[in-house]
């Protein structure tokens, strides 16, 4: 049976720094924040920085283009990989309700579990938690913050608008030839 390895780094976005962890290449941390470095080394203090260069290039792109499909290691309980699962499944640029993450994964009256659960979400981005809002709209709890919460948000409806926008232009153009 081969050793477990974890590798860390830390890297600056324009959200702010970010720590990563992995645990034999497969990511089982992404923390915003200056806390997050704190936090990760607390949790796994054998780990080493990492060296593999295809590995920090993944990592320079995971708040760049969060739609990037990530392998990933998730450490909790049934219900909270449940919930983490769904997550995943929320459209870039889209938010969903924690009603809603509750009806989708068959626990309606787990609204305050689900909103537990992603609390502990240990993989923000890549596992969106921050798409996540209250019944009426508002911004509810976010574990890096809710101002991180709102620039990601910002972040990816004017990617996604930008997106939007050159589809527009290529359809026109096609029109017009």
């Amino acid at each position: 049976m081969s050793e477990t390895i974890f590798t860390y780094h830390t890297s600056q976005h324009d959200i702010g720094s970010y720590t990563t962890v992995f645990e034999n290449n497969l990511l089982c941390f992404l923390g915003i924040g200056p806390d997050a470095a704190v936090e990760a080394l607390a949790q796994w203090p054998t780990a080493e920085p990492v060296t593999n260069p295809e590995t920090l290039a993944l990592i320079e792109t995971l708040l760049t283009a969060p739609r990037l499909k990530v392998e990933c290691v998730l450490y909790g309980n049934p219900l909270q990989v449940d919930v983490w699962n769904e997550l995943t499944k929320i459209p870039y640029g889209a938010t969903m309700t924690y009603q809603e993450i509750a009806q989708r994964i068959g626990r309606p009256e787990a609204v305050r579990a689900v909103a537990n659960a992603i609390g502990r979400n240990q993989i923000s981005v890549v596992i969106p938690c921050h798409r996540v809002i209250g019944s009426d709209g508002t911004m509810r709890g976010y574990r890096w913050g809710i101002e991180v919460k709102e620039a990601l948000l910002k972040q990816e409806k004017e990617a996604k608008e930008k997106i939007v926008q050159k589809v527009e232009k290529l359809i026109k153009s096609r029109q017009l030839g």
